[in-house]
């Protein structure tokens, strides 16, 4: 079935929802292409409600042929489909197409799977011209969601919604989509195009229970777009208005507000955060605007959260909680908003995180406490935006709501973070049953088997004692891809070695890693050499990080990181043995043996080598954390020790980085990047917390994740400088950073008072000294040129600037780039 769209419909396919921003789509479930335009010819057929190209039909010397819908008053937009490649001739691909012009003049999205390789081309004039590509792990006879985004342009290319190339072109601003299949018999399925006019400011992912955009506009309902279907109503008073963009829900204090039904998942969930964008015209002394409430209606002692402005009618942000997620009625924390910030657009967020809550505002901490949580109780709630029902009547909307979202957040207890080579990733961050779940989203979930829950290393772990203990998940075809790459790796606290083999993981007649005589090893099934003996003794009760790996030229031990032992060995990884996968215990003629004793925080298998001998894991320089920068910002990091390496960097909004805003962006031989470089690509978001992080790269090989750091872009536009203090406290600014050949030091005191700035080298030696000296209170400037004491000119590198004043104590890093 197919649809051009001119009115507004809500129809959900998978991961898509079709509404007024879509230009067309296409589920083929009516048996036919009618509509597609195929300039080439070609054998199109629908099949099963799928759209068919064969390869039968065509010599290995032909086949590009394109099928699309749409014209040139297409300009941006995102075009989505479903793509299988099933059979292939050498160099065949599934193939996405948009801005066509004709059959010679379009832009191509392609993967082949024989090369795990996706290319964004240029056609014009008849010619190919490959202007960007990435590898990802594709394989013939999986569904893969490839997506191409055009904004002006630039170009975005992605798969399963995970950024792999971009590139700015102007060759064509408009223009038809399809699909087409070079050399391949291909599959399409559920094609969409939708505009990019959509305005949005909080982003979607899957720890989002509720997001309200309040871009309807009209009528009385704000739908949630999170798929959780809470769809609020609008009473009466609440008026529709323009908003930050697009439009908002607005309320005059006089009983506005907008009815949610109850939010199941956040009263059972352990943890949330609440994020609003508002504009509260002007303080008043007799409103506390709510912007959430959620508790029963007319009952004080049943108030579960409530997040307001003007707590107390007061110039404040406020959290207030009880029941389900604090001890106590009426507690409260809140944390002052500025005069100058009433009236304008700003960011309003709390966060209940395992008892300690947090306000922020416009991204930035503004007030932490801890409470004392209690167990949860069943009740029935109501929840509210603009009215906290408990018979208060001056605690409701008077201002305006653009966007609001409601997530359930998760501490940050997983040491590996997967991607699409991993085959299976346990946590045992549980802490309480018998099911260990598989986080890499292949479903091996294990089974426990009298092994007792304990403290990790990160979160949770399980303990092992032996005989009898151990979990297992049944076999799957994710934990048996034909590969000739492996990694094995474990978070341990081993107690003794009590026999020869200790089994850590194990699938009996295809892979294990385990301790020999306290050794740890790799064996698998098929290589030349079965498993990797080593003299590295494991240390007993500590925690250590314990990895393996199969390169496809020789096996590999590491310990927290470094290289132990290799050993030469070929051969492609045999997995002739259909048996399930094993935790603490091994498999030897046709019983359980080889148990583990000691706890295990955390296990991760994937289909490539991770480690290389000579990378190491690179660790973030700048910017400072929790810093707020702007966008002539750099962001740099230390090397991988390896000439020629590249780098991977990611950036989120959340620290397990679950989704991402940059998912994949490739710096070649670099360690510094200009944060507008990358928002000239990506959309970055202002005033929000935003966490990176990066890792070496040489081919296949890749170094372990940097620690993440963290940081709020506060600005986009290079010609502003940031304060590394604001308010009621002395403030500092040093601009440009990273720089050459000079710098400017710029400062504010607040009261009379000595000053120390001096400049030192990473290893603690003062290398330079900027002021010492009592200073009246006002506004100074110091241009330091980076020479030493001699004069002399100092080398490129990272220096920290240390100021101390009476009421400022920190230390800011100067990168000196020549």
């Amino acid at each position: 079935m197919k649809h051009i769209l001119f009115v507004f419909i809500v129809l959900s396919v998978l991961s898509v929802a079709f509404s007024d921003d879509t230009l067309f789509y296409d589920t083929f479930s009516d048996g036919n292409d009618n509509g597609w335009t195929k300039p080439e010819g070609g054998d199109w057929t629908v099949e099963n409600g799928e759209y068919c190209r064969s390869l039968g039909s065509y010599p290995s010397t032909d086949g590009h042929y394109i099928s699309y819908v749409g014209n040139s008053s297409w300009t941006d937009y995102s075009v989505q489909a479903r793509i299988k490649v099933i059979d292939d001739l050498p160099g065949g691909w599934g193939v996405l197409c948009f801005r066509i012009q004709n059959e010679s003049e379009y832009y191509i999205l392609m993967f082949e799977p024989s090369t795990h390789a996706m290319h964004l081309d240029v056609k014009k004039t008849g010619n190919w011209t490959m202007v960007a590509q990435a590898t990802y792990p594709f394989e013939k006879n999986i569904w893969y969601t490839i997506k191409a985004v055009v904004r002006g342009d630039s170009l975005f290319g992605y798969a399963d919604n995970q950024l792999l190339v971009t590139y700015k072109d102007t060759n064509f601003s408009n223009g038809g989509a399809g699909c087409a299949a070079w050399h391949s018999h291909s599959h399409f399925d559920n094609f969409c195009v939708t505009t990019n006019n959509r305005p949005e400011f909080f982003t979607l992912d899957t720890n989002t229970l509720a997001l309200w955009r309040f871009n309807e506009g009209t009528g009385d309902t704000a739908y949630d777009i999170s798929g959780n279907n809470y769809h609020g109503v609008l009473t009466p008073g609440v008026d529709w208005a323009t908003g930050f963009s697009g439009t908002s829900i607005y309320g005059d204090a006089n009983g506005d507000w907008v009815r949610i039904p109850n939010i199941t998942e956040l009263e059972q969930c352990d943890n949330f955060r609440i994020d609003a964008l508002v504009n509260i015209p002007s303080y008043s002394s007799s409103v506390t605007n709510t912007i959430f409430y959620l508790g029963q209606t007319m009952n004080f002692d049943s108030l579960v959260i409530a997040f307001t402005i003007g707590e107390g009618h007061s110039k404040v942000l406020g959290l207030e909680t009880g029941g389900l997620y604090a001890a106590g009625i009426s507690n409260t924390i809140t944390a002052p908003i500025p005069d100058s910030l009433f009236g304008t657009w700003m960011t309003v967020s709390a966060e209940y995180l395992n008892g300690i809550r947090k306000l922020f505002l416009n991204g930035v901490l503004i007030g932490q406490d801890s409470v004392a949580s209690i167990s949860k109780f069943p009740k029935t709630y109501v929840s509210n935006i603009g009215d906290d029902v408990r018979g208060v009547d001056s605690w409701y909307l008077n201002g305006y709501v653009d966007e609001l979202m409601i997530s359930r957040i998760t501490s940050s207890t997983s040491f590996f973070h997967d991607d699409a080579y991993t085959m299976t990733h346990w946590t045992f961050n549980e802490n309480s049953g018998d099911t260990a779940y598989d986080i890499s989203g292949n479903g091996n979930h294990a089974k426990i088997h009298a092994a007792s829950w304990c403290p990790g290393a990160f979160g949770s772990a399980l303990e092992f004692n032996g005989n009898g203990t151990y979990a297992d998940a049944p076999n799957a075809p994710s934990l048996c891809i034909a590969t000739n790459a492996l990694t094995i790796e474990a978070i341990v606290s081993p107690t003794s070695f009590s026999s020869e083999w200790s089994h850590i993981i194990d699938k009996p007649g295809t892979y294990a890693l385990s301790f020999h005589y306290g050794h740890p090893a790799m064996l698998l099934d098929g290589v030349s050499w079965w498993w990797t003996p080593n003299n590295y003794n494991a240390t007993a009760n500590q925690w250590q990080h314990i990895a393996v790996q199969y390169t496809g030229s020789k096996q590999q031990v590491f310990v927290n990181g470094n290289l132990v032992s290799e050993t030469a060995a070929s051969g492609l990884i045999s997995y002739g043995y259909q048996n399930e996968i094993r935790i603490g215990v091994g498999y030897n003629a046709g019983e359980y043996d080889h148990w583990f004793i000691g706890k295990i925080d955390e296990i991760r298998v994937s289909r490539i080598a991770r480690y290389a001998s000579t990378l190491q894991t690179p660790f973030i320089l700048l910017p400072e954390e929790g810093s707020e920068v702007i966008g002539a910002t750099a962001i740099v990091w230390t090397g991988s020790g390896m000439n020629n390496s590249n780098y991977e960097l990611q950036i989120s909004t959340m620290p397990s980085f679950s989704t991402s805003i940059v998912a994949s962006q490739t710096v070649p031989n670099d360690t510094t990047v200009i944060i507008n470089q990358l928002a000239d690509i990506y959309d970055i978001p202002l005033f929000t917390h935003l966490f990176i992080r990066v890792r070496a790269k040489n081919g296949l090989q890749y170094s372990q994740w940097s620690p993440t750091a963290s940081f709020y872009l506060i600005s986009k536009n290079p010609m502003q400088t940031e304060e590394s203090a604001v308010g009621e406290e002395d403030a500092f600014v040093l601009a440009p950073n990273p720089f050459n050949p000079v710098t400017t030091l710029s400062w504010t005191l607040l009261n009379n008072g000595p000053v120390f700035i001096g400049v030192f080298s990473l290893d603690g030696k003062m290398v330079g000294k900027i002021a010492d000296a009592n200073m009246k209170k006002g506004r100074y400037t110091a241009i330091w040129e980076a020479r030493d004491y001699n004069q002399q000119k100092l080398p490129s590198g990272i220096y920290l600037v240390k100021i101390r004043t009476q009421q400022f104590n920190r230390t800011m890093k100067a990168v000196l780039l020549k």
